[in-house]
């Protein structure tokens, strides 16, 4: 068995990563880290949403994935204009970058945080 329930309620101790992690979820985040249901069609590696697979297509297979058509996951912040490899990666830059969070707020929309342009995805 890969996690301990008993040791202390409330948490649940990995024991392959030896961490704690807070029942909820954070521990179901942690969980299917070690599921990777989706695999890479490119080089097998197996990823654990159709998410993280795509964002890897793009960061891996970046010419495959456009042959392919898969949704560009990159983004750019409409206030510094600085591209980021995933989606996920603006909610960080804002806790990073007072002027942008400022602007922005803390849960930018679609259209603040802009998809790249064509030009932009060479």
């Amino acid at each position: 068995m890969l996690f301990d329930f008993e040791s202390c309620p409330g948490y649940v101790w990995c024991k392959v990563h030896e961490e704690w992690y807070k029942l909820g979820q954070k521990f179901n985040r942690h969980k299917r880290r070690h599921a990777r249901l989706d695999q890479c069609k490119r080089c097998g590696m197996r990823l654990p949403s159709p998410k993280e697979r795509n964002e890897h297509y793009w960061r891996h297979h970046k010419q495959w994935a456009k042959e392919k058509k898969f949704p560009d996951p990159r983004r750019r912040c409409m206030v510094c204009r600085k591209k980021m490899s995933k989606a996920s990666f603006i909610k960080r830059h804002l806790r990073r970058s007072h002027l942008c969070n400022m602007v922005l707020g803390d849960l930018p929309t679609e259209s603040q945080t802009g998809m790249l342009s064509d030009s932009e995805k060479e």
